[in-house]
């Protein structure tokens, strides 16, 4: 601008003028410090592809990692279903969409628990197509391991009642009797199991069943017991009922009888139901 002489403030006016029409122009000073920029600029750009890279190879690592991982759980699952599998099995029958709904949820699950419980969901599902929905699939996958156990526990205490169609109840008569509470299932287990959609629970009257011929049979494992019902069309089943996916997943839950509980049912089954008239065997 001094080799300008007297037009030194137009021009440099001139310059900035035109720099705020144009959003800049070089000058000397500025094409330096854009240099220096540039230059910082591909040193940062550097790193940040350095670190992106190595980023990049460790999520492809993670990811072949899980998929080992992915692929044994996987594997685990289906070779123990062999030993669950009927002789007249149809593994072909099961459909592509189940299966891999199935396989996406299970592989999840290092347990050994929960990959039996997977291992006889997939031969149940080969023993008879169309045996669980989807729905006891992705509930089932939102289980953790201690609330499997529960509702195993719980599966302990139901009862088979064949009323034309032979289904199972889990038999509780009240929240607070020790036969349920010295296996863990406490009025606020029983209230998870039920938010998870496994039961229902009825805090006043209870459940009741249509009565489909004039004698009430239950079986629970070798016990028989039966009831006279010529009165009534109905009974009441207690305070605690499966769902549907519930009753779904009972039936590969590994069942046990309790000891006592036989006694415990006639005595408090025959409480809510006084007209039932047992009958001796």
């Amino acid at each position: 601008m001094s080799e300008i002489g007297p037009w030194a403030d137009p021009a440099k006016a001139l310059i900035e003028r035109v720099s705020d029409a144009i959003g800049g122009m070089l000058v000397p000073w500025q094409i330096e410090r854009t240099a220096k920029a540039e230059a910082n600029a591909k040193i940062i750009s550097a790193k940040a592809e350095l670190e992106v890279s190595s980023l990049r190879d460790r999520a492809e690592r993670r990811k072949y990692h899980e998929a080992i991982i992915d692929q044994k759980n996987i594997e685990s699952v289906v070779v123990r279903s062999l030993v669950y599998l009927n002789e007249d099995a149809r593994p072909e029958k099961i459909h592509d969409d189940w299966i891999r709904i199935f396989l996406s949820k299970c592989k999840m699950y290092s347990d050994e628990d929960m990959q039996d419980l997977w291992s006889r969901i997939l031969a149940g599902e080969a023993n008879i197509a169309s045996s669980f929905s989807r729905k006891t699939i992705n509930l089932v996958s939102l289980l953790d391991e201690i609330e499997a156990r529960y509702f195993a526990a719980l599966c302990d205490f139901s009862i088979k009642v064949d009323y034309g169609k032979g289904v199972y109840f889990p038999f509780v008569n009240s929240f607070d009797e020790n036969i349920h509470l010295n296996a863990g299932l406490s009025f606020s287990v029983l209230k998870n199991l039920e938010s998870l959609g496994l039961v229902h629970l009825s805090q006043v009257g209870g459940f009741r069943e249509g009565l489909g011929k004039n004698e009430l049979e239950f079986e629970y494992f070798e016990e028989k017991i039966k009831y006279n019902t010529t009165k009534e069309k109905y009974f009441d089943a207690g305070i605690v009922k499966f769902s549907s996916v519930g009753l779904e997943l009972r039936r590969v839950c590994d069942v046990g009888p309790v000891n006592g509980f036989v006694d415990y049912f006639k005595e408090n089954f025959e409480k809510i139901n006084p007209s039932l008239k047992l009958v001796d065997l």
